[in-house]
């Protein structure tokens, strides 16, 4: 699966001019891999990584994932960037808040290009939602694995490398791997509308 990638990143350039990467990180096997993946090319890459974490504050594990990933950027000497999610929470309102961090970081730190781990999986939730409500021909085409995007005088790159593959596939990868990761167990609880397409659609 990391062969594949490198060469499709290289032969469709997309790093190149992108040299400081921003890498969303929560501590689950989706972006764990993607965080893995990303060090282990950054020099064949050409790029300098850092993480972006936000501690929700929702689970008691928060605190403990947050520690985690901290240790790991310590430990492998990668930058890392925390911020704490405040107010009312809803699914609509973490990802708001996500979103104003990371470019915040990117305009404040120089970053250009942020890379995030959705999947496959995601993929098909986010075009089953938009179906449910009422999109129309644009918004049912989905999300876009690399994005250009212009903030002002910054020039921002959005890419997706785990669109096409499937969670499953990930997960067994990174088991294979003996990748460390945390469970996020409210991926499993169909307590808001797109944990109940996942278990129930």
């Amino acid at each position: 699966m990391y062969d594949k990638l490198v060469k499709e990143i290289q032969k469709k350039a997309y790093f190149a001019k992108h040299k400081k990467v921003l890498i969303a990180v929560s501590g689950g096997v989706d972006s764990m891999n993607l965080l893995h993946f990303l060090y282990i090319y950054r020099k064949k890459l050409g790029v300098d990584i850092a993480i972006a974490h936000v501690n929700h504050k929702q689970r008691l594990e928060s605190d403990t994932e947050e520690a985690y990933l901290r240790e790991w950027a310590k430990e492998h000497q990668i930058p890392i960037y925390v911020a704490y999610f405040s107010g009312a929470f809803s699914e609509t309102a973490a990802r708001d808040f996500r979103y104003k961090f990371f470019k915040e970081l990117m305009a404040e730190h120089s970053y250009t290009a942020l890379v995030t781990a959705h999947h496959a999986d995601d993929q098909a939730e986010t075009v089953l939602m938009r179906l449910i409500q009422g999109a129309g021909v644009n918004g049912l085409s989905g999300m876009q694995p690399w994005r250009i995007q212009t903030q002002g005088a910054q020039r921002m790159a959005l890419w997706r490398p785990w669109l096409t593959v499937k969670r499953a596939n990930i997960s067994n990868y990174a088991q294979r791997l003996k990748l460390p990761y945390i469970d996020d167990p409210t991926n499993d609880a169909g307590d808001n509308v797109r944990s109940g397409l996942r278990l129930d659609i």
